[in-house]
């Protein structure tokens, strides 16, 4: 009988390129899309008050990882450009944002960082028994089980779309640098949302953090 042989052991050298660790993305552009199928007339008129009913059109349930992968390796932090080989660029700002997503030019800048006061005020109020920053899975059971379109719907909706969608981490955590956007919520319409999204972009791809960012805007 003829032995297999044992496979060679080749170390790596200095230079070749390590295959790059793959980090579970907890975007989930598929939740949000699977609440607009419960929400009520009234939830539904209060998103088109804030002026984000764009993503109430949500369809996609998967984006292809490998694809996306490639596609952020193609950026260029110097330019704000996607730089495809022999097919051009394609660039990263407001009016790329807008043509994909339609969200709210606005003209003041959406506040994204820890407020304590404003987090000690709201948390209690929207998260009784779930601390400030609930896990993703019960904020979506919350709006699920929501009939209402007031202010306290808006504010954790909003909450539950920056951390799902608009600007995702790998934590299972609703994130608590929303608080200050929550804080202002008659305000959201007149925010500059597609700056957001688009710096958000260039920060995570900048610092290589491919599964943290808006994939829907890709």
């Amino acid at each position: 009988m003829v032995k297999k042989r044992k496979a060679a052991n080749v170390s790596r050298g200095h230079d070749e390129p390590q295959p790059r660790k793959r980090v579970r993305n907890r975007a989930s552009q598929f939740a949000l899309g699977k609440l607009h199928t419960s929400y009520s007339p009234d939830q539904k008129e209060a998103v088109v008050q804030m002026e984000l009913d764009s993503l109430l059109d949500i369809k996609c349930s998967f984006l292809h990882s490998h694809l996306i992968d490639w596609f952020c390796g193609l950026y260029d932090k110097h330019s704000r450009e996607f730089v495809i080989p022999g097919r051009g660029r394609i660039s990263l700002n407001v009016p790329s944002i807008y043509r994909t997503l339609g969200l709210p030019l606005g003209t003041q800048p959406v506040v994204y960082a820890v407020d304590s006061k404003i987090e000690e005020s709201l948390g209690p109020q929207l998260f009784p028994t779930l601390g400030s920053t609930p896990k993703r899975t019960k904020v979506f059971q919350i709006l699920d089980e929501m009939k209402t379109g007031d202010d306290a719907f808006k504010q954790i909706w909003v909450m539950f779309v920056v951390s799902t969608v608009l600007s995702p981490t790998t934590s299972n955590h609703v994130s608590n640098m929303c608080y200050p956007v929550m804080g202002q919520i008659d305000n959201v319409k007149n925010l500059q949302w597609c700056k957001f999204v688009a710096d958000q972009i260039h920060s995570k791809l900048s610092n290589g953090k491919f599964r943290q960012l808006c994939l829907l805007a890709l």
